[in-house]
Order: C-alpha cells, then sequence, then structure tokens
C-alpha cells in the first residue's frame, strides 16, 4: 500500500502530550496524520490539503471547536469531524460524532472507523486500510 493509499486525519489538540500519542496510535493502526496545535494551523492545511477525517481533542474549548468546524466545513462539507469530549454529561453536536477521551483507544478507533464507512470522502475504508 503506498502512502497515498492511507486515510489522512488531520489532528488538533491544545495538548501536545495528548496530540503526540493520538498520531503515534494512529499511525500503528494505518493512518497518515498530520498533527496540529492550532485552529490557523489546522485551517491552512485544510485549504491545501485533503483529508479524510478530522479530529478534534478535548483540550481544544467548545467555541474554538465551533469555528474550526465552521470554517472547515466550509472547505470541506463532506469531511467527517470527530470531537473527542472530556465530559459525559455534555453532548457535542458541533461534530458529525463524539467520543469520550476517557474512553481509551479503541474507543477512538471505533468512533472514527463508522465516522468514516458512514461519511466516506473517498474510497471506502475499514479499519484505516482502503478498500479496493
Amino acid at each position: 500500500m503506498s502512502l497515498r493509499d492511507k486515510p489522512v486525519i488531520l489532528s488538533i489538540s491544545y495538548d501536545a502530550e495528548l496530540l503526540t500519542l493520538r498520531e503515534a496510535f494512529l499511525k500503528t493502526q494505518g493512518y497518515e496524520v498530520r498533527s496540529v496545535m492550532s485552529i490557523e494551523e489546522a485551517l491552512l492545511l485544510a485549504s491545501v490539503q485533503h483529508f479524510d477525517a478530522l479530529i478534534v481533542g478535548h483540550s481544544v474549548p467548545l467555541e474554538d471547536k465551533k469555528k474550526l468546524v465552521t470554517a472547515v466545513k466550509d472547505l470541506w462539507p463532506r469531511l467527517p469531524v470527530l470531537s473527542v469530549a472530556v465530559d459525559p454529561g455534555v453532548r457535542e453536536t458541533v461534530a458529525d460524532a463524539s467520543v469520550l477521551g476517557s474512553a481509551g483507544p479503541d474507543a477512538l478507533m471505533g468512533a472514527l472507523d463508522r465516522l468514516i464507512l458512514e461519511n466516506p470522502v473517498r474510497g471506502r475504508i475499514v479499519s484505516g486500510q482502503n478498500q479496493q
């Protein structure tokens, strides 16, 4: 599989350590990942590169999530957005789907795979692998 065949994820977080861990984990699952720590960086990348999904970390405040998702959806209306939430009592409606950060990496992968399968931007993707 070439690098172009891998699903490409844009990941944003204001927590450098979690961002690095998420990127490393997603790469082990077959994803190519671009990680950024600001809305401006995310918007710049989204304006020049195609992504299969956007993950917005729990460290990004809700108002910033809304700003980012609105701007990204203006560029790529079909881009699936997964929000990592911190509070199980607050339902985040800014994204296409959300997952609790405390639920762990399996929950993140399950939510990401479901989101991409339900909202494919390019081809059909299962568990980080393109299906021909």
